[in-house]
């Protein structure tokens, strides 16, 4: 039954221009025509998935950067004449011989446009690879550029199972667990097994500690008793490094589990099968239903909504300005004047201590002089920093947070309840992209900013100390102390204190200053580069024809939409039935 009504879903997909629905049905199209199993490797951004595969396939082949290096989807697949295919959006093809070089031509360090490429295919003569396993590396589930993760949810439909790589010290995060439910399960890929990546980090009891922890948050989010596993990709890759790879019992186990996601993938087929074109079916319909609202709308609607749509983008044009002003205001300057008065705080404080240290200390001057004071500044810069790092942390999160739901509040829903308001009820298509606009305001944030992990936010915002305090403190002491009596040592230190420790102290505010500074520029630069693309794909859709039918055209198409409807309600019963039974 399967083959029939997807035949004709196909034609009803392409007569109505449904883009989502026809992807579904194609993938499903292909998977009645192929013998292999597709398994995708999904995971947030340096969650270490390209590592991972070269792991499984016993080669550090694919190209990893301590930066995301993987700009487009990788499919490895079996072939006895090894070679690159990249396959581009326009059809074009191009083949190059397999190597590390071509590969890492292609990463995401480089200047290749990611949308104008599909996929590129990695042709392996690999003997894992044999019995149709066709291993599918992505780019990160909430990847900074957005085209990026975009690319990451278009393959889904084509997979069979998917293994989601977890990290130990934040397992199933906020974005993971929205993609897991929006993305994931939403396409039908329920065959998942979820890994705890780089568990050579941990010791036993904190890697068990963290295993439990992420199996109870998956359970939270997903309702299922799944299971979590570790893995360490270095340390597979270093044993195969030295010949030996069957006896790694991680490598071993996870093949294991693959073959296992295989067999249940193939069991489950019909079954997944038939919900993706349930889920297809339903796209359709929906899509006729925003149609037929349209044709009903008469001619003053749409002149009104036009109208509306004009003043409306003009006031929000207004409102955006007063939110850059805002950010400035509570971001910005509240941030600047935060770290002002704790810079001014550990002045003080540092001076009081050295004061007390030089007239309490009965050591050789000279020594103290050269090596104590600049050691101890520089240790107590290093715990300053670390400690206001993780202030400024919590302070960024906030107002990211703050950003987003402003940005929501102010700039989505108005132009979204502009058009519910005028009588069109708003398409899937449409309805969702406002609906996730408060993450994606999110992530445009987090691209420019420094504030990414709690051990490294002192090194990222916080300038270098070293170079400060020998820039400032060493002249100071040699100019000041040359020469001088021992006794008259610490009567000359306890004079120009305040001046030296002022000096090292305000070098690395300025610093500070400056890369809070460049931060809030790159940040309100992003934003309004989102905010112009996103006003005006939306008010693309407005004023498209969709929006403005040729009226006299309706009334010749809306009879034969009422019997494509009454006609996909049929198939959906038909496809409903036979998933039942």
């Amino acid at each position: 039954m399967i083959p029939y009504v997807l035949e004709e879903l196909q034609l009803i997909s392409r007569q109505i221009q449904q883009q989502t629905a026809a992807v579904l049905i194609g993938a499903v199209s292909d998977s009645l025509k192929r013998n292999t199993f597709h398994i995708v490797i999904l995971g947030e951004f340096k969650r270490g998935k390209t590592t991972f595969v070269n792991s499984l396939i016993g080669d550090d082949l694919l190209f990893t950067d301590v930066l995301p290096a993987t700009a487009f989807i990788h499919v490895l697949e079996y072939h006895e004449q090894e070679r690159i295919e990249i396959w581009y959006t326009d059809g074009r093809q191009e083949q190059l011989a397999l190597c590390k070089e071509h590969l890492a031509a292609l990463s995401a360090n480089h200047n290749l446009n990611p949308e104008s490429i599909q996929f590129v295919k990695i042709c392996m003569n690999h003997p894992l690879l044999r019995d149709g396993v066709v291993l599918i590396d992505t780019p990160g589930v909430n990847d900074l550029v957005l085209s990026r993760a975009e690319i990451t949810a278009s393959i889904l439909p084509h997979c069979d199972a998917a293994l989601f790589l977890l990290d130990a010290a934040a397992p199933l995060t906020r974005s993971e667990a929205e993609f897991l439910q929006a993305k994931v399960y939403y396409h039908k890929l329920d065959q998942i097994l979820f890994v705890l990546s780089k568990s050579d980090r941990l010791e036993e009891d904190e890697l068990q500690e963290a295993i439990e922890g992420a199996e109870q948050r998956i359970n939270s989010v997903t309702g299922k008793h799944l299971s979590v596993h570790p893995y360490s990709s270095r340390s597979v890759l270093r044993q195969i490094s030295s010949g030996n790879t069957e006896n790694h019992p991680q490598w071993q186990t996870m093949w294991e589990h693959i073959n296992r996601l295989r067999e249940d993938s193939r069991l489950l087929r019909d079954e997944r099968n038939g919900q993706r074109l349930l889920l297809a079916t339903d796209l359709l319909l929906k899509h006729i239903e925003w149609q037929q609202s349209l044709h009903e709308a008469n001619d003053e609607q749409l002149k009104q909504l036009a109208v509306q749509l004009d003043v409306l983008m003009q006031e929000m044009s207004l409102r955006f300005g007063r939110m850059l002003a805002s950010i400035e205001k509570i971001g910005r300057q509240a941030l600047q004047e935060m770290t002002a008065i704790s810079y001014t705080k550990f002045k003080e404080a540092t001076m009081n201590d050295l004061r007390y240290d030089i007239r309490s200390r009965q050591a050789n001057m000279e020594k103290m002089l050269e090596r104590d004071i600049p050691l101890y500044l520089e240790q107590q810069l290093r715990k300053f920093s670390e400690a206001k790092a993780s202030e400024i942390q919590v302070f960024i999160q906030k107002l990211q947070t703050h950003i987003s739901e402003e940005y929501q509040k102010h700039f989505r829903l108005p132009l979204v309840q502009a058009i519910t308001q005028s009588g069109i009820p708003m398409p899937s298509w449409v309805a969702s992209v406002s609906s996730d606009s408060h993450n994606q305001v999110q992530q445009v944030i987090k691209q420019v900013a420094p504030f990414t992990v709690g051990a490294t936010i002192g090194t990222l915002i916080f300038p270098g100390i070293g170079t400060i305090i020998g820039g400032a403190a060493g002249m100071t002491y040699n100019v000041i102390f040359k020469n001088k009596q021992q006794e008259k040592l610490r009567d000359e230190l306890l004079q120009q204190l305040e001046h030296t420790v002022g000096a090292i102290v305000d070098s690395h505010h300025q610093e500070t200053r400056k890369a809070i500074d460049d931060w809030f520029d790159n940040m309100l630069v992003a934003l309004k580069e989102y905010h112009d693309g996103q006003n005006g794909v939306l008010e693309q859709m407005v004023r498209s024809k969709q929006m403005g039918p040729d009226l006299q055209k309706v009334e010749s198409e809306l009879p034969v939409l009422l019997q494509l409807r009454d006609r996909l309600l049929t198939i959906r019963t038909q496809i409903s039935q036979t998933i039942t039974n």
